[in-house]
């Protein structure tokens, strides 16, 4: 079983996907039936070709790459586009991220959906290249927060969900669209897997919970705060990543829906939001306690909620 922490899967708290091994110059040669470029950081698949273009996924790294100011690129990131027999998934081992498609669904609205994946995949490898560039410690309690990741420690749910929101953060950024998730999610009833860790269920539809758990605007609506401090009261709330963090969502989304238009905001917005999310992850680091209690969950978010509102 893999550890929480050690990758990232689009569509669920938990991932216990295979290990994705992406292939090097020598290995690429040999799959001749493939298609490579973006500096041979990217293959997608025979298997994979009736979907996206390669040029679009390329396109779309390169404009998140276009986004990220001073933020380091994770240029070891080796992208394969594939079958989505295999979820996508960001794994930190060794920075790949695989992107599992549905090409015999391919359409306008599929061709998206892969693309937003891809973003939000390749996001966390952003999200991981800079915390260790940025927080010696954090490379150095490697170890430690392995053994931690094992025992579902609630240190490294905080992580992973100050993880997912970062991903989150960047895939709107780059769409522009708060409801990029939703829809991605109800346009893909294929990638459904269960709360139930490592469970897959491919055969029923994302709730209305479950979708609402990766909006942005809900927060808008009378109730939705006071309907999340009800929610956080059950054990399963707080550990679940997407649901921990909904308030900073929301307040993220209000403020700056009205100022993203401006191409030149557009651009500072990740820069600005990185290090808030980078102080939380080393207070993550000195956390010890044996649950999450509603109040850590409350502070996390007053404190993420008046950050944001002093950058953006």
């Amino acid at each position: 079983m893999r550890a929480i922490w050690m990758s990232m899967i689009l569509s669920s708290m938990a991932i216990l996907g295979p290990s994705i091994s992406i292939a090097s110059s020598d290995i690429c040669a040999q799959v001749l039936d493939d298609t490579f470029d973006f500096n041979g950081r990217i293959i997608v698949e025979e298997k994979a070709q009736r979907g996206p273009r390669l040029q679009e996924y390329q396109e779309r790294l390169m404009l998140v790459e276009s986004l990220l100011g001073n933020l380091k690129r994770p240029t070891e990131t080796r992208v394969t586009v594939g079958h989505l027999t295999i979820f996508s998934v960001f794994d930190r081992n060794d920075f790949s991220v695989y992107v599992g498609i549905q090409p015999q669904t391919a359409s306008w609205k599929r061709s998206k959906v892969d693309l937003d994946t891809l973003n939000h995949e390749y996001a966390h490898a952003i999200f991981e290249k800079n915390l260790l560039a940025s927080i010696p410690q954090f490379r150095d309690q490697y170890a430690a927060i392995d053994a931690r990741a094992r025992e579902n420690d609630p240190a490294v749910i905080l992580y992973t969900a100050l993880h997912e929101l970062f991903a989150d953060i960047v895939t709107v950024v780059t769409t522009k669209n708060p409801d990029t998730f939703p829809e991605l999610l109800a346009a893909s009833p294929e990638a459904l897997k269960s709360f139930e860790l490592g469970v897959q269920d491919s055969h029923r539809e994302f709730t209305f919970e479950e979708l609402n758990y990766r909006s942005m605007t809900l927060g808008a609506h009378p109730g939705a705060l006071k309907s999340w401090s009800s929610l956080l009261k059950q054990t399963e709330s707080k550990q679940h990543p997407y649901f921990l963090l909904l308030p900073a969502r929301w307040k993220f989304w209000g403020l700056v829906r009205n100022k993203i238009s401006s191409a030149s905001y557009q651009k500072q917005i990740i820069e600005r939001v990185f290090p808030i999310l980078s102080q939380e992850v080393e207070r993550m680091l000195e956390f010890s306690q044996d649950s999450l209690s509603e109040a850590d969950v409350q502070a996390l978010n007053y404190r993420l909620m008046k950050s944001l509102e002093q950058v953006l």
